[in-house]
């Protein structure tokens, strides 16, 4: 299974530990041969221990019958070598996998052909894409949706510039909380719980094409979510005043929402009056 995770191939290291067995056993032998001392030494070896992951993969609901894998080299797609495993009817799954490593630093992913029936706010998010692919960090209880992805997605997109660990992660707690601001949510629980949050799928397809509006005119990761903060309200009033669906609306609109984003830019500080 090999798909791009909403257009970003995500790339990091796990944290393997090493060990020169080969040495060590030679030190081993030479302590037993000259009786220099009774005392067994400790191993240095890595231990094997058992990973287990549950979780759930939701749109609207939870998509069942879908492969999720543990990204475990963060490659942004899943190789032959991850574990992997099918969702229950409910979207509910388990993932299991023996590891020698100490430090464990993986992502989670699922992904469907689009042949497959969709849940509506797939066909509103990627109307385009051959295969869906949504994923998550490894640290919210395994839950797979669409705004852990965009965070993830936001991740990728710091990793790649000149951004310190610690500006990194003052990075993703700012962005938690403008999620939190969007969905309406308390920031701990906004990646957990958002698909139960009022109108979650409208928001959910604003904040995506949105942002789609801000490519080519900024670069800071953090910009297409402080838009979608400063304009989901009045996007959500002018669907409603429209009678219509987000998709549609935005498509008959183009222009004018094209507009707004770049004024929106220039109102945060992003853009100048040209």
């Amino acid at each position: 299974m090999a798909t791009k995770l909403f257009g970003l191939i995500l790339m990091s290291t796990v944290l393997i530990g090493c060990n020169d067995s080969d040495s060590e056993t030679e030190v081993k032998e030479t302590q037993v041969q000259s009786n220099e001392s009774a005392t067994e030494q400790p191993s240095n070896e890595p231990e094997t221990r058992t990973i287990k992951v549950s979780g759930k993969v939701i749109f609207e609901k939870g998509v069942g019958n879908v492969e999720v894998c543990a990204d475990l080299k963060r490659t942004g797609s899943c190789s032959s070598k991850d574990p992997v495993t099918t969702t229950n009817p409910d979207g509910s799954y388990e993932l299991s996998w023996e590891s020698e490593a100490p430090h464990l630093d993986y992502n989670l992913i699922a992904s469907w052909p689009r042949k497959d029936p969709l849940p509506k706010i797939t066909e509103t998010m990627a109307p385009y894409w051959e295969t869906v692919a949504v994923g998550a960090r490894d640290i919210y209880d395994g839950v797979i949706n669409p705004l852990t992805t965009a965070e993830l997605s936001v991740e990728h997109a710091m990793s790649m510039r000149d951004y310190t660990d610690q500006e990194l992660q003052e990075g993703l707690d700012e962005l938690r909380e403008i999620y939190a601001d969007i969905y309406d949510l308390p920031a701990n629980e906004v990646y957990t719980k958002v698909t139960e949050s009022g109108r979650y799928a409208d928001t959910m397809a604003i904040q995506s094409r949105l942002g789609s509006h801000t490519i080519g005119l900024v670069t800071d990761p953090l910009a297409p979510a402080h838009v979608a903060r400063k304009l989901k309200d009045e996007m959500l009033d002018k669907v409603d005043a429209e009678n219509t669906s987000v998709q549609r609306y935005f498509i008959r609109n183009s222009k004018d929402i094209k507009k707004r984003v770049r004024e929106t830019l220039i109102e945060l500080g992003y853009l100048t009056e040209s």
